[in-house]
Formats: structure tokens, sequence, C-alpha cells
């Protein structure tokens, strides 16, 4: 993931992303893409670890996997939305036993998220969506 672009890089301390997915290896590679490009990054490996930093922290954007085990997507973000914070999502997923993409993110639009995106996708399409969200 070297070579990122970033249009504009945002001030370091100004925005805040958690970035939940079960992936290691895409979680932290999308984590380090984000941070080259100036957001500061949280990362969680399934919805529990999600859910227990959405109750304590603030965070200015959600960026989560809908197929997850121990708590998925939806329910992490039916925590943000009862927290009352209600802060932007975007919504991620490649299918799997759930369907396709498509299907596994519906839910997600229905609950409001900002964005989603199918998996696999390009670093851009993601750095453009968060670039959308947090202007």
């Amino acid at each position: 993931m070297s070579g990122t672009p970033c249009s504009t890089a945002p001030e370091a301390d100004a925005l805040d992303i958690l970035l939940v997915d079960d992936d290691d290896t895409l979680r932290n590679g999308l984590a380090e893409a984000l941070r080259r490009c100036g957001y500061s990054v949280l990362t969680a490996a399934d919805g529990r670890a999600a859910v227990g930093r959405l109750s304590i922290r603030r965070f200015r954007l959600l960026v989560t996997d809908i197929y997850m085990p121990v708590n998925d997507g939806l329910e992490v973000i039916m925590m943000n939305t009862s927290i009352g914070t209600r802060i932007p999502v975007i919504a991620m997923s490649g299918g799997g036993a759930l369907g396709s993409p498509e299907t596994v993110l519906r839910p997600a639009e229905n609950l409001g998220c900002c964005c989603t995106l199918e998996k696999p996708f390009e670093l851009t399409d993601l750095l453009s969506a968060v670039q959308r969200v947090l202007g």
C-alpha cells in the first residue's frame, strides 16, 4: 500500500477514525494508509472490541466490515446509533455466508450508512469516501 495518493492531508489531531475488520492484514494495511494521509486511526478486530471503543471514546467516522465473528458490523452500526453520537459510517463487505456484497451491505444502508464499499475495492475508493464524509 505504498505510494498512497492523498489530495489534501487533514490536520493530524483533527480526525479520529475507528476502523473495524477481522482480517488482520486488511485492517492493518488500511489503517496505515489512512495514517499516511494524516488521519488518526484506532482499530478493532471484531464487533465486540468496536462496541467497547465506541462506548468510551468519540470518533468522527466509523469504517466497519459487516460480516465478522463476535458481533457483526450491523450490530456495531446499531450501537453507534444507540449511544446518541450518531457518527457517520462507511460499511464494507465482501459478502460471505450471508450472501453477495450487495445483499450484505443493503441492511447497512437501511441503518443510515453514508457510504458502502464492496470488497475488494481500490484504496483510492476508501480514501475518497473518507474525504467526502469528513470534508
